[in-house]
């Protein structure tokens, strides 16, 4: 998106239970990154062409382009051995830095993230 410092600061991933995805008992994980917001006043590149950038006016007041935030979110994976793939089924939220943890998006969203990697399917792409 054009940020001139970007940062991807993760943390150990720690094991936090298991999940059935399509089938598959898995070993669920949560972690967390520091990094910058994707909010650009002047975007950059084909994402953000791709994707769209809201204009700096519909931003709430005091937010500045690459803001600090924090992600946080579960992930579990396996190896498909039949089709010859690696599968990560991942689902995150972005915190901002002035919540607090019973406060933050990942809080408020946690069971929706959980609801969505359970329903996630692998399918064969003809």
């Amino acid at each position: 998106m054009g940020d001139l410092s970007p940062i991807a600061d993760s943390s150990p991933a720690t094991r936090v239970g298991n999940i059935t995805i399509d089938g598959h008992s898995l070993a669920l994980w949560h972690g967390t990154m520091r990094s910058h917001s994707d909010l650009s006043a002047h975007p950059t590149g084909p994402l953000a062409t791709l994707i769209g950038m809201p204009p700096k006016s519909l931003w709430p007041f005091g937010v500045d382009s690459f803001h600090d935030m924090t992600l946080g979110g579960y992930f579990a994976c396996w190896v498909d051995s039949q089709r010859k793939v690696s599968v990560v089924v991942y689902a995150v939220a972005a915190n901002y830095a002035a919540q607090t943890e019973e406060h933050s998006n990942s809080s408020l969203i946690n069971d929706e993230l959980l609801r969505l990697m359970k329903s996630a399917k692998l399918e064969a792409v003809h």
